[in-house]
């Protein structure tokens, strides 16, 4: 009897810790634990970068970006132009890297949900200008966001100092806050979830649509997803660094290191 009280006690906490997921944000290691959190009416949102693509060497990684960023900083050279550098280089080997899927099993996991007509979308900090090519990147890992993307028309706008654009079912919010442009875009679409599941490998991006979703009473679930923490902790600066000097070969890491151990 203790024990079957016991049991019915843990079962209601884990009911009760489910329907208050409202403004949590949870800490995943793989893509196949976003299943406990997909509730009937809930709209899923993917986060790009180091979440569902990453290209296939060190070069123009996330990781990559922050390093560069930070270095041109250590150079001397102002936080502002330091940025603009860094992105402006991100940006041309985003145009050009091939890509691979973060987490294999991750495409069929999204292909899964769609078939249940669950409505998709990505979201990304990304520019416009890596709109187009970064749709082809998805499709070249089997991810089509836009099948049951909640709307199937291209949304421009501006949010504060940016221009943000909705792609082949993937927002590009431009560097903007990325709760308040993702809000505008459902305003401008005219589509309200009752719950947004918010899948992204950094906390900070999640607490913005968080916030933002909490100001207009929209239910919310964050995921943390770290598939690539040891990754991103390990940076191989000195691979990427010949890699850039190569610019255009595109080395494979193992390559890098077989020249830098020649």
């Amino acid at each position: 009897m203790k024990s079957l009280t016991r049991n019915i006690i843990f079962s209601f906490c884990l009911l009760m810790t489910f329907s208050s997921l409202k403004g949590e944000i949870i800490e995943i290691k793989h893509m196949n634990e976003i299943h406990p959190y997909v509730q009937p009416n809930t709209f899923i949102v993917f986060d790009l970068d180091n979440t569902l693509i990453e290209p296939t060497q060190e070069l123009g990684t996330d990781q990559w970006f922050y390093y560069q960023f930070l270095k041109y900083q250590k150079d001397g050279m102002p936080v502002a132009q330091s940025l603009d550098k860094a992105l402006a280089e991100w940006h041309a080997i985003q145009l050009l890297s091939p890509v691979k899927i973060v987490e294999q099993g991750s495409a069929e996991i999204i292909k899964a949900l769609q078939k249940q007509n669950f409505p998709m979308i990505g979201l990304t900090t990304r520019g416009l200008v890596l709109s187009y090519c970064s749709v082809d990147q998805l499709r070249s890992v089997n991810v089509d966001l836009a099948l049951t993307a909640p709307c199937q028309n291209e949304v421009f706008f501006k949010s504060g100092k940016h221009y943000v654009l909705f792609h082949e079912g993937t927002l590009f919010t431009n560097g903007s806050h990325k709760g308040t442009a993702f809000c505008t875009f459902l305003e401008k679409s005219g589509y309200l979830p009752k719950h947004v599941l918010f899948i992204n490998d950094k906390a900070s991006h999640i607490r913005e649509i968080e916030t933002a979703c909490g100001e207009r009473n929209i239910s919310f679930t964050g995921l943390r997803y770290g598939y690539l923490d040891e990754k991103v902790a390990s940076f191989q600066e000195k691979v990427a660094e010949l890699q850039f000097e190569q610019f255009g070969k595109f080395l494979t890491n193992e390559d890098a290191h077989q020249l830098l151990n020649n």
